[in-house]
C-alpha cells in the first residue's frame, strides 16, 4: 500500500486518481478525507507539531509526501514549519516502523541556474534565497539524514513548473490575460516546465519499484525536455489567437498596474516575468521519457 500526502492538491489529486485507476492501494493522510472519498483515509496534519499516528504506516511500502505549503505566500517560519520539519517528522516515523521507502515531491528551483547537473545532492548547491526553494532545499538534506538512518531506500523527484489541461497559478494566470489580450509576451526569461501526466507517471513508476533494502538515496530531475521563455508559453496558452507581440514598455507599465492592483511590491510582476530558472537538458531517467510537451498537452486540449 501506498501512503500518499497532499492528496487534494493539484498534484496529489491527479496522482490519486491514476493510482485508483490502475487498481494500486492507497491511502490518503490529511486534516479531512476528500469529497467522495470513500477508501482508505487516516488524519494528518504537517501544521501540528504532534507526531503522525503509527496506524497511518500499517501495511506501508512507500510514503509519497506531495503535501507542503506551495505557490503562496508564506513567511519563512511558516516554510520551516510545514515543508522542513513536518516533512522530516514524517520520514523519521516512517522509518521507525518499517517503511522502507520514502518518495519526496522536491522542486527544481532548488537547483540554480548556473548548475551544470541538476540532480546532484542539494548539499552541492548553495541554499536558495526563496523561501519555498530553500525549504525544498533544506528537506532534500535532513530527508537524506534521516533516510539513512534508518536505512530507509529515498527518493528525490524535482520538478520544473508543472501543466496540464487544467492550468494552476501563474499559468492559469497566464492564460486569462491571453483571452483578454491575445498577444504573446516578449521573449523574456527562460525555465522548464513538466506536464502532470508525465509527472504521474514517473512517480507512480518509481513508487511501485521494488528496492533493496538500504538503497543508496535517488535524485531525479523532471522536465519536459524543453525550454520556455514568456513568449513561448504565452503562445501556446493563446489556443492559436496570438495576432502579435506585446512591446517590453508595454508589459512593464501592466506589470506595475497589477503590482497596484494586488499590493506586491513595485515591479514584483515584471522581475516574475523576466527571472532565469535552470533550464538545461532533460538527464535520462531510465523506464521513462516525457510524452508531452506545453504545446501539445494545449493542442490536444483543444482536439477533444
Amino acid at each position: 500500500m501506498l501512503l500518499l500526502t497532499g492528496g487534494t492538491g493539484y498534484l496529489g489529486r491527479a496522482l490519486c486518481a491514476a493510482l485508483q485507476s490502475r487498481g494500486v492501494k492507497v491511502r490518503l493522510a490529511g486534516r479531512q478525507a476528500p469529497e467522495g472519498w470513500e477508501h482508505d483515509w487516516g488524519f494528518y496534519d504537517l501544521d501540528s507539531p504532534s507526531m503522525p499516528s503509527e496506524a497511518l504506516f500499517h501495511d506501508v511500502s512507500c510514503v509519497v509526501h506531495c503535501g507542503g505549503l506551495a505557490h503562496r505566500l508564506a513567511t519563512r517560519a511558516d516554510y520551516e514549519r510545514a515543508n522542513v520539519q513536518a516533512t522530516g517528522q514524517l520520514a523519521d516515523i516512517a522509518g521507525r516502523l518499517g517503511v522502507p521507502h520514502f518518495l519526496f515531491i522536491s522542486s527544481l528551483n532548488t537547483v540554480p541556474r548556473a548548475a551544470r547537473l541538476p540532480d546532484s545532492d542539494a548539499s552541492l548547491y548553495p541554499q536558495p534565497d526563496d523561501g519555498y526553494a530553500a525549504s525544498k532545499w533544506q528537506s532534500e538534506i535532513a530527508l537524506k539524514a534521516v533516510c539513512q538512518g534508518h536505512e530507509q531506500a529515498l527518493t528525490i523527484i524535482r520538478p520544473a513548473l508543472i501543466y496540464d489541461q487544467e492550468l494552476t497559478a501563474n499559468l492559469a494566470r497566464v492564460s486569462r490575460l491571453m483571452r483578454w489580450w491575445p498577444a504573446a509576451l516578449p521573449a523574456v526569461g527562460n525555465r522548464c516546465l513538466i506536464s502532470r501526466p508525465d509527472l504521474i507517471e514517473l512517480i507512480v513508476g518509481r513508487a511501485l519499484q521494488s528496492l533493496p533494502e538500504s538503497s543508496p538515496s535517488t535524485v531525479l530531475a523532471a522536465t519536459d525536455g524543453q525550454q520556455y521563455d514568456a513568449a513561448r508559453i504565452s503562445k501556446a496558452l493563446s489556443a492559436g489567437r496570438c495576432w502579435g507581440m506585446t512591446p517590453e514598455w508595454l508589459c512593464r507599465w501592466g506589470g506595475l498596474v497589477l503590482d497596484w492592483r494586488g499590493a506586491s511590491e513595485q515591479g514584483a510582476t515584471w522581475h516574475a516575468l523576466t527571472q532565469q530558472y535552470w533550464n538545461g537538458a532533460q538527464p535520462s531517467i531510465s523506464d521513462w521519457q516525457p510524452k508531452w510537451t506545453l504545446e501539445s498537452l494545449r493542442l490536444a486540449e483543444s482536439a477533444s
